[in-house]
């Protein structure tokens, strides 16, 4: 099941859950020690925004495989569930805090739980059917807009090539392992473009093999 994260930012306040994000950074909370005190060489194995097995909420989860000594070879796991928490603040916190370690040249911070999506596709080059006023009180899923939005030329190309890729990239995901894919789909006010385009991609099925 695809995690719906555009309904994640609707139903939570951003802007004071920024806040706790940096209230939990000033205050050096959000540490989460995984494996006893000590020293070890690991490899990092998987790291993905995944769905929790209960009831599917966005979780960072990462895995190292141990390289050397006593527990050569053994397993470590870092579990971060990141929406529908006691502290989500603290929990945000503690996954961004722990990104940053690894000091890839990305200075990660907290803006809003698309960020987590796998693939983001960015629909704002099309037509905007906000500029209709007839069109502009309804969203994506009335028809008039998804008429609007899909039955044009440079959709259907879009579409097709959207449609294209993955079809490359899902048979890569699917022999790395990773059990779900979540795709964010942006416009400018996230109403009528990428409601529709989200909604057509529900029936999409890529010709990947799972």
């Amino acid at each position: 099941m695809a995690i719906d994260f555009d309904k994640i930012n609707r139903s939570v306040d951003l802007e004071g859950l920024r806040k706790d994000v940096e209230n939990a950074s000033e205050n050096g909370t959000g540490d989460f020690p995984t494996i006893p005190a000590g020293k070890y060489e690991v490899a990092l194995v998987s790291l993905e925004i995944k769905g929790t097995k209960k009831d599917n909420r966005p979780m960072l989860a990462v895995s190292f495989k141990i390289l050397s000594g006593e527990y050569k070879n053994q397993r470590l796991f870092m579990n971060r569930v990141i929406y529908g928490t006691k502290d989500d603040g603290r929990m945000i916190k503690s996954a961004v805090g722990w990104l940053n370690t690894l000091d890839s040249g990305v200075d990660v911070a907290f803006q809003d739980y698309k960020q987590f999506a796998d693939l983001v596709m960015d629909v704002r080059f099309l037509p905007n059917p906000y500029y209709d006023p007839e069109l502009r009180p309804l969203t994506g899923l009335d028809a008039p807009v998804r008429d609007f939005v899909r039955l044009r030329e440079e959709t259907i190309e879009f579409e097709r090539r959207w449609h294209d890729l993955l079809d490359v990239v899902m048979p890569g995901y699917v022999a790395e392992g990773k059990q779900q894919l979540a795709i964010g789909v942006g416009c400018t006010g996230g109403q009528n473009r990428s409601v529709a385009l989200a909604a057509a991609s529900l029936w999409a099925r890529p010709r990947a093999t799972t």
